[in-house]
């Protein structure tokens, strides 16, 4: 059955694990039954598994220590682990959910509960797993975007690293500030369209060639179209030259209209760019940066983020007239 998903058994019954097995034998799925712990690790270590549905007591290795182990693999995290259990007290629910487990199964285990279950955690890894491939393709392209211009070498890596450290700063959520520093990383895809010698040129660009410029991030954005699910990654992308007094592009996006992930990777975006080398000027000192960040505060910069980032690298938490904490509350 190539190509179909394959779903691990595991529990020391051959009677239970064939029970199992006969209620998914209409779903197009592959069983694979397994009889110990052990063995569940070893098939998900040589990738053979899209769903674990595991009993909780094993004689070598429990359910729970198994899912344990899994999820300490970081490769692991988003494998769906269900586990099964003869009990269906709150004890061993949160025994379950605590050791990783997505969801729990109670004995007897009734036929259409499970199949609803076993189709929706499926469907999630499908959905997961194209999104991961979708990402891996965007971040080989964002690579080759890099190394086309001479002078930004590593330089999405640290913006990648210090957006995210930023967003942390702000009080944003976990997953936004993943989001961000993928962002980041990928901000610049677009310039695979530009010519190299448009990127590289050691003198003041024309009109025309600016504009071309411009258009990075509006290529970017049909890139990165396949993370759909990810809006903070998408508006990073596209909106990362927005100003903050709405003169920048592609869409004259002003204050909060621009995405929170795109006003700090442009903060994070333009420290960098000012810190290091380019074809037109040598790199400013940490002092002189921060004097043009300060100094675009509130008109090509959101002002508290910018705050927030000279207080990062300067160790000063309060940065401009009357303002609070950088850091005091959740920002926008």
């Amino acid at each position: 059955m190539n190509g179909a998903p394959v779903v691990i058994v595991a529990g020391d019954s051959s009677d239970s694990r064939g029970l199992i097995a006969n209620m998914l034998v209409a779903e197009p799925c592959h069983i694979v039954e397994a009889t110990n712990g052990a063995t569940v690790l070893d098939l998900v270590g040589r990738r053979t598994g899209d769903l674990v549905l595991i009993d909780t007591y094993m004689h070598d290795l429990e359910g729970l220590e198994v899912c344990r182990r899994l999820r300490k693999e970081g490769d692991n995290r988003m494998l769906p682990i269900v586990m099964i259990s003869a009990l269906d007290d709150m004890a061993s629910r949160v025994a379950a959910i605590n050791a990783g487990a997505d969801d729990f199964l109670s004995k007897p285990i009734e036929r259409n509960e499970l199949v609803a279950r076993v189709r929706s955690l499926l469907k999630m890894k499908s959905m997961r797993d194209r999104l991961e491939d979708a990402r891996q393709v965007i971040y080989a392209l964002a690579n080759a975007a890099e190394a086309k211009d001479l002078f930004t070498i590593e330089h999405t890596a640290r913006v990648a690293d210090s957006a995210s450290v930023l967003a942390r700063r702000l009080g944003l959520p976990s997953d936004v500030v993943e989001q961000i520093r993928v962002g980041g990383l990928i901000h610049d895809v677009g310039k695979l369209a530009i010519p190299d010698g448009v990127l590289n040129k050691p003198a003041a660009l024309t009109e025309a060639e600016f504009e071309l410029i411009k258009s990075h991030t509006l290529v970017g954005a049909e890139i990165v179209a396949p993370l759909a699910s990810q809006r903070h990654v998408i508006g990073i992308v596209r909106s990362h030259h927005e100003r903050f007094d709405g003169t920048g592009y592609p869409d004259r996006l002003a204050g909060e209209e621009i995405p929170v992930g795109a006003r700090i990777v442009a903060v994070c975006d333009s420290y960098d760019a000012m810190v290091n080398h380019r074809p037109y000027r040598k790199a400013m000192s940490h002092e002189v940066a921060v004097e043009r960040l300060l100094s675009g505060r509130g008109t090509q910069w959101d002002g508290r983020i910018v705050d927030a980032l000279v207080a990062m690298y300067s160790g000063v938490a309060n940065l401009s007239n009357g303002s609070s904490r950088a850091d005091s509350q959740p920002i926008a």
